[in-house]
């Protein structure tokens, strides 16, 4: 039923007139009325909508605020100057010239000018409206390769952004993957730096050869050095356990180490971290007038912490031409806490016949004075400057360590792994 419907206008048989599309709007910039005239009445009969301009100043505001498809200008007398005065105020604006004669000298004078294209002032009306029809065409295809360029560039910019956007992201993820393999570089250091050290001093379990192997892996790790290394008291004092001379004379190492013991030991037992130091002021401060012998020095010093207690003290300086760096800090951490580790052990098994709380520590039943150090003789604790009146250095090498046999004939009760002889 509804298929065989037909419209009011079908039925009733009477023609819808629907508004036929525009050719397009034309500016007319000719001074003479009967061109003019005639010009309007082609283009109007093809649908053109025509807008007159007799005036240059007139014609100039019209194009520059017109939505104009085309202007046809005349050439009066050859003169250009109204074409130039339209391609000013529309530059994108297809110009067709009109003149009284076309010869070559009028043509290229009119395309300099801005004219598009040039015809007789008698020309056919066909003919010119085919030149019209062209010019719409092409302002309309100027207009919109202008339109694309405008967002070919904005989509340029928002790809740019975009790209600029990505690089920062890309450059931030760059510094992310690099923090992230420097720490990871760090790590798998830390890790084999642990396992090549615990490896050495493991199976140390004389305090002697413990600090000998300990200094000597300092050594070729971190390069020429002068280093001590001072053991606490029962009774408060410290001792020279081991040395490295490197730039020191004989004499002037054991009267300075000797010191130091007294001096500047005291003052480091209580480091919780590792301290460098590579200025005579921060030399001075952090160890007060003692500092003076490390002038012109870089510092380096920590202690070797088990369960709270230090265990040993470091001590490591050098010229400051080679300061001690952010790297050396990180190895000696490393290293002191594996030493005292290794240190606590070896009491543990030097002390596993005696109660823990009778082990020498301050204020405890072994804290005894000057007049007991005998019975402690055997235990690898001690070296130059211990304070035994009967210690004997004419064994030791220029670095403190025991190049051979002492002469000393009296039997150490526990053997190299702390056994009972």
């Amino acid at each position: 039923m509804l298929s065989n419907e037909r419209t009011g206008a079908e039925t009733t048989g009477k023609h819808i007139d629907r508004p036929r599309a525009r050719a397009g709007k034309a500016l007319l910039v000719i001074p003479s009325r009967v061109t003019r005239d005639r010009v309007r009445a082609q283009l109007a009969a093809v649908d053109f909508e025509c807008v007159s301009a007799a005036r240059g100043n007139d014609a100039g505001r019209r194009a520059d605020r017109g939505s104009f498809d085309l202007a046809v200008v005349e050439l009066v007398g050859g003169d250009t100057s109204l074409v130039e005065l339209v391609r000013e105020a529309s530059p994108a604006l297809s110009i067709v010239a009109v003149a009284d004669h076309l010869t070559a000298e009028t043509a290229v004078d009119a395309l300099r000018a801005g004219a598009t294209d040039l015809v007789h002032r008698r020309t056919p009306g066909d003919e010119l409206i085919d030149r019209a029809r062209a010019a719409v065409d092409r302002t309309r295809g100027t207009a919109s390769d202008a339109q694309r360029v405008v967002q070919l560039e904005q989509l340029c910019r928002e790809l740019n952004s975009a790209r600029e956007e990505v690089t920062n992201h890309v450059g931030s993820l760059c510094d992310d993957l690099v923090t992230a393999y420097q720490d990871m570089s760090g790590q798998i250091e830390q890790v084999h730096l642990r396992a090549e050290f615990n490896s050495l001093i493991r199976q140390q379990l004389d305090i002697e050869e413990l600090l000998r192997t300990g200094l000597e892996y300092l050594l070729a790790r971190l390069g020429a050095m002068n280093a001590a290394v001072y053991l606490p008291g029962a009774g408060g004092e410290h001792t020279l356990g081991a040395y490295v001379n490197y730039d020191c004379s004989r004499d002037s190492a054991e009267v300075m180490l000797d010191q130091f013991a007294d001096t500047i030991a005291p003052r480091l037992e209580h480091l919780d971290r590792p301290l460098r130091l590579d200025s005579d002021a921060g030399i001075e401060a952090a160890l007060g007038h003692d500092g003076s012998w490390f002038a012109g020095r870089s510092v380096a010093a920590l202690t070797c912490r088990h369960d709270g207690e230090t265990l040993a003290i470091l001590l490591l300086f050098r010229d400051r031409a080679t300061p001690f760096t952010d790297e050396t800090v990180r190895v000696l951490d490393t290293s002191a806490e594996l030493l005292a580790a290794q240190l606590a052990r070896v009491i543990h098994v030097h002390h596993r016949h005696i109660p823990r709380d009778e082990w020498g520590l301050p204020g405890g039943p072994l804290d005894v004075d000057e007049s007991d150090e005998s019975d402690f003789e055997g235990l690898g604790f001690g070296g130059p400057g211990s304070g035994d009146p009967g210690f004997d250095d004419s064994g030791l090498d220029d670095h403190g360590f025991d190049g051979g046999d002492d002469g000393d004939d009296r039997a150490d009760p526990l053997d190299d792994f702390g056994r009972a002889a």
